[in-house]
């Protein structure tokens, strides 16, 4: 990959990480003069200010010693902060300027990650590290559909009846196809990568709908807010096995063996196309 990819990388993540604090300092009540004008937030909330200093530090950790996964992790966790923000309507006048600067740098970001990381992985990549590989995301397929399924189950019970119900039961459904899908990759059938994609796909786009629902029209009672936190560690979880699969793809165990015996028969290199 040439070296001007990933210092646009870099600059990319230090810029986006610059305008995350300085979200967060403007939630934190600071006001900047400009001449006879004042930047502020009519409403500054130091609660989402904690999470976007959290967000601008990973930024600045990641371009600070260049890691595919912490990268990774500030880019998905942007994206949440990204997508709340956009969906709530309390995020109005700067903080919405804001909040459509940080998705577009976000975009172009993670577009240069993808790059960056396919080049890296496929330069590196071994029958060793495929098969921990393997074992990775077949530990965390189970973990985030676990989290999944209970997180669904403890919104259907205790959401606001129907919608919240509704949706704690659609979070369910999710949860449980996420450690089917497990299952069949930990039993190596032939569609269970695009299986993972798929259905991790899916957690991420429909945790970050229902979450935001909840979060903004109140369908779980006061004291479950911390469902938040379960949410971001799926979201993260699921990213990174869309990751670890589309740029490291895991070989099956046909090819392994066909080259083994030196057979003529030309199985396919990885499961994904």
């Amino acid at each position: 990959m040439p070296c001007k990819v990933s210092l646009v990388l870099r600059l990319i993540t230090i810029a986006t990480a610059l305008v995350f604090l300085f979200s967060a300092a403007l939630n934190l009540g600071v006001k900047v003069p400009l001449g006879s004008y004042v930047l502020s937030f009519s409403d500054p909330q130091s609660s989402i200010a904690t999470f976007e200093i959290l967000i601008g530090a990973i930024f600045a950790v990641s371009s600070a010693i260049s890691r595919i996964l912490l990268y990774g992790g500030a880019y998905f966790l942007a994206f949440v902060g990204i997508t709340f923000g956009l969906f709530s309507p309390d995020v109005q006048g700067l903080a919405r300027s804001l909040h459509l600067i940080m998705l577009p740098l976000a975009l172009v970001g993670t577009f240069l990650l993808g790059l960056d990381a396919r080049s890296s992985f496929n330069s590196r990549a071994t029958r060793g590290n495929l098969l921990m590989n393997r074992h990775l995301i077949t530990v965390l397929q189970f973990f985030v559909g676990g989290l999944v399924t209970l997180g669904g189950a403890a919104y259907a019970r205790d959401g606001t009846y129907p919608v919240g119900t509704i949706l704690g039961l659609i979070h369910l459904l999710v949860g449980i196809t996420g450690i089917y899908a497990g299952y069949s990759f930990l039993k190596m059938k032939p569609f269970s990568s695009r299986f993972l994609i798929v259905i991790n796909s899916i957690t991420i786009g429909y945790s970050t709908f229902s979450e935001a629902l909840a979060q903004i029209y109140s369908f779980l009672p006061p004291g479950f807010n911390d469902s938040l936190i379960g949410t971001l560690i799926a979201l993260i979880v699921s990213g990174t096995i869309i990751c670890l699969l589309i740029l490291q793809p895991v070989k099956s165990p046909s090819t392994s063996e066909s080259q083994k015996n030196g057979s003529n028969y030309q199985a396919p290199s990885h499961e994904l196309t």
